[in-house]
């Protein structure tokens, strides 16, 4: 691994054309700058182990020629840094638990002032600390998340589906009502589009009673109205009231309009994008599907950019996870509550 790998980003489109500049030139580079550190693209490929040392025993500071690496060993190489990165991190996180695990009985077993909890009611001010608990309940739920979404929502928590959402989407039954205005609305159809791709339904009604989410049947998370500062929210896990405002949603639910943005179908997509579609479901990165279709970078960048549009993706990862949703999506069905 290059001294680099530390990083995580993306490479930069100027790295993309510089690799492919160097894999129509032979696979070799010479810096035409003093140093590496003043060739940004050359710099990039290096620290991502896209290229190497021509003469291994070389200074980097020195170094005047380069070699292309496959970009399968890149990747190999890159995994393996990652696995062992998250390898110590899991080990963190167990220490930390276990280091945790007394604060949480004294705090349990302890006096919780109006701020805290309060027979089944607890009170979580700031955005961050709220989102926080709500991924925490959706990461450990296996059943269902309802919301009731009402007015218009900021477009920056829908421009980029978390993958919070998009796993809770796919493992749960995930159903969300919106107030009707939103059918206008780009961002919503673009979330409500990519969402439905792993399983969740959307309706939407002029009759909401407020901002609610409801996950696993177990918990309540509901805004507060005139928090003593800021934005907070109260978490209910009291049984029966979260049961009340479960059989409150379904009332609604069954009352709303159905929210159906449009789904890409994989055979209405031109013979070149079927093509690729299908070798992204395989797994493959754009070097090896240029290399499997023998397309050019600027036109196999092209058609891959029209896929992600078109299924709402922003990754080759997210794209690969759509279009194996768009082939699964006839198979899948899921039970509807409103018939329990």
């Amino acid at each position: 691994m290059s001294s680099g790998a530390g990083g995580g980003a993306p490479l930069s489109r100027a790295a993309e054309l510089l690799f492919q500049e160097i894999l129509d030139h032979g696979g070799v580079y010479r810096l035409t700058v003093p140093t590496i550190d003043d060739d940004p693209p050359c710099k990039e490929l290096f620290d991502c182990g896209l290229i190497g040392l021509t003469d291994p025993n070389a200074a980097v500071s020195a170094a005047r020629h380069f070699t292309a690496v496959d970009p399968v060993l890149a990747r190999a190489r890159w995994l393996a840094h990652l696995r062992h990165q998250a390898i110590e991190r899991f080990d963190a996180l167990e220490r930390l638990s276990a280091d945790l695990d007394t604060l949480v009985a004294a705090y349990d077993a302890g006096p919780v002032d109006a701020a805290g909890r309060n027979g089944g009611f607890e009170a979580v001010g700031g955005r961050r600390e709220i989102n926080a608990r709500i991924g925490q309940l959706m990461a450990a739920a296996t059943r269902e998340v309802f919301s009731l979404q009402p007015g218009e929502r900021p477009s920056h928590l829908l421009d980029n589906v978390t993958p919070r959402d998009r796993d809770a989407a796919h493992r749960l039954t995930w159903r969300t009502l919106y107030s009707e205005s939103v059918r206008q609305d780009p961002n919503v159809l673009r979330y409500v589009r990519v969402l439905t791709g792993e399983g969740a339904r959307f309706r939407t009604s002029t009759r909401l009673i407020g901002r609610l989410i409801l996950i696993d049947r177990t918990t309540a998370v509901i805004p507060m109205t005139a928090p003593p500062a800021g934005m907070a929210a109260c978490f209910v896990s009291e049984p029966t009231v979260v049961a009340f405002l479960r059989q409150v949603f379904l009332a609604l639910w069954r009352q709303g309009h159905p929210l159906e943005a449009d789904q890409p179908s994989l055979a209405d997509l031109p013979p070149l994008q079927q093509e690729i579609a299908a070798l992204l479901r395989e797994g493959l990165d754009q070097a090896q599907i240029m290399r499997r279709t023998g397309l050019k970078t600027r036109t196999c960048s092209a058609q891959i950019a029209d896929l992600k549009k078109a299924f709402g993706a922003g990754t080759l990862f997210q794209l690969g996870a759509a279009l194996a949703a768009a082939e699964a999506r006839q198979a899948r069905s899921r039970p509807d509550p409103e018939r329990e």
